[in-house]
């Protein structure tokens, strides 16, 4: 009824339990005293009622006025909440709350199915609530000039949304540069991508042009499966590890040329498809994801594993990769009855072995660089191919067991006399025509094997043994 009395010029309601003010106040237009004092008044908001009768008669009847024109412009108010009951207009189908001081939208949204237009440009906003996923007759959304560093995902659930603004030229997050340079669509593609995977749990970001992977989706922790292929990555980030969710990773035509440890936190991980990049060496972190069962790396130009043990499939690739993990921790390394043709250019590079067992292989050639083992104890290369031993073999003077059994040797160079911790070398089954003089200074050697050679004699220097 108050909305009758349009002659009013002064009102007071001070020292009541008012929680509200009518909206029809907004009727009366000369309105010039009010006095609220001494109550608890949420309605219109207290930034309003400071600026006096007149903004609190204006913020009223544009409430008011929605009612009917569906149209409510609070632009300008200095607002720091927006009132519960703006979500209470029926048929709302623009709503303007620019230029205020807002820093958050609440999450009522879901009764807006006729909103148009939502303009928040020019707030402290962070972000959009979910619920703005229900506006799906939104075809104009504004958020220019707020504090997001990542577009909201919620954007992209927008069907009918024709007319996007927001700050292009801050540096977002997310999208990535290179999405936002393309325009709406690709952006709007990103963000449904982003907003649909957390209820389908999958992502997929195929031929985007992404250069990083961004911030965004590393922060989707319950994410099971990622698909980025045919990108411009040329690494994976270390946080890659924060998705231990993943159980499918999809990178292939990329440019990576190598992983980060940290991707042994993937612990859920069955497919890791990482086809047409350039990867020469895959790590051995890998050899702890004990659920891997795909591993797929053709068109790689991988160097290490080596290559048969590629084609050996999965279950060997990631056993042979834990192995050299293990051997990290313990110093210890069994690659016995792998099939290798030769030893993997990566074991050189382990100084802290203490044991290796490479037998029952194919290796033929031992390189130079196997002197570099110098924390050896054990040797075991038996059952193998080989034909000659490097003269860096002398290199490896804390052997004290070695096993050679079972190979193609015919001659042993003369630094093996070098090897002055040897107790126990066993050399039985090969093509030896004759022993080094030097084996003689081996004066810790107990226990020598050389049956089932061609040997027609033994050197003298053997009598100081």
């Amino acid at each position: 009824e108050i909305g009758y009395w349009t002659s009013m010029t002064e009102l007071s309601v001070a020292s009541n339990r008012l929680h509200a003010l009518p909206i029809e106040l907004g009727l009366l237009t000369i309105l010039s005293r009010l006095d609220m004092e001494h109550n608890t008044i949420s309605v219109p908001p207290a930034e309003v009622v400071a600026r006096g009768p007149a903004d609190v008669v204006d913020f009223m009847r544009r409430i008011c006025d929605s009612r009917f024109s569906g149209v409510l412009n609070l632009s300008g108010k200095a607002l720091k909440v927006v009132n519960p009951e703006i979500f209470q207009i029926e048929g709302l189908r623009v709503l303007n709350m620019s230029d205020n001081q807002l820093t958050s939208l609440p999450d009522k949204f879901q009764t807006m199915t006729m909103l148009t237009e939502l303009a928040v440009a020019n707030n402290q906003l962070g972000t959009l609530p979910p619920s703005i996923a229900n506006c799906e007759s939104l075809q104009t959304l504004s958020i220019n000039g707020n504090q997001m560093s990542s577009l909201p995902a919620v954007a992209g659930a927008l069907p009918n949304l024709s007319h996007f603004e927001f700050e292009q030229a801050c540096e977002l997050l997310s999208p990535p540069r290179n999405i936002i340079q393309r325009g709406r669509v690709p952006i709007l593609e990103f963000l449904a991508s982003i907003h649909d995977s957390q209820r389908t749990l999958g992502l997929k970001l195929v031929s985007m042009g992404l250069t990083t992977i961004p911030e965004e989706v590393l922060t989707l922790t319950g994410l099971r499966r990622l698909n980025l292929d045919k990108n411009i990555l040329k690494s994976l980030p270390p946080n890659i590890g924060n998705l231990w969710s993943l159980e499918e990773l999809t990178v292939t035509d990329n440019l990576i040329t190598d992983l980060p440890p940290e991707i042994a936190n993937l612990s859920a991980l069955t497919e890791l498809d990482l086809k047409g990049n350039k990867i020469p060496v895959i790590p051995t972190a890998l050899g702890q994801l004990s659920s891997l069962t795909i591993l797929s790396l053709e068109n790689d130009h991988v160097i290490s594993p080596p290559k048969e043990i590629i084609a050996a499939g999965t279950t060997v690739m990631v056993d042979y990769l834990r192995r050299l993990f293990e051997s990290k921790i313990n110093g210890v390394l069994d690659l016995s009855h792998l099939s290798m043709w030769s030893l993997p250019e990566e074991i050189p590079e382990l100084r802290n072995l203490v044991e290796m067992s490479i037998a029952g292989n194919q290796i033929v050639h031992l390189p130079s660089s196997i002197g570099q083992l110098s924390s050896l104890a054990q040797l075991w290369m038996d059952q193998n191919q080989i034909s000659a031993l490097p003269p860096t073999i002398g290199m490896l003077v804390n052997v004290s067991s070695l096993a050679l059994d079972f190979n193609q040797l015919a001659t042993l160079p003369n630094q093996f006399g070098d090897m002055v911790s040897l107790a126990t070398l066993t050399i039985s089954n090969n093509l030896l025509r004759v022993l080094p003089s030097s084996i003689g200074n081996l004066g810790n050697l107990r226990t020598l094997n050389v049956t089932n050679n061609v040997l027609r004699s033994l050197p003298q220097s053997i009598g100081f043994l």
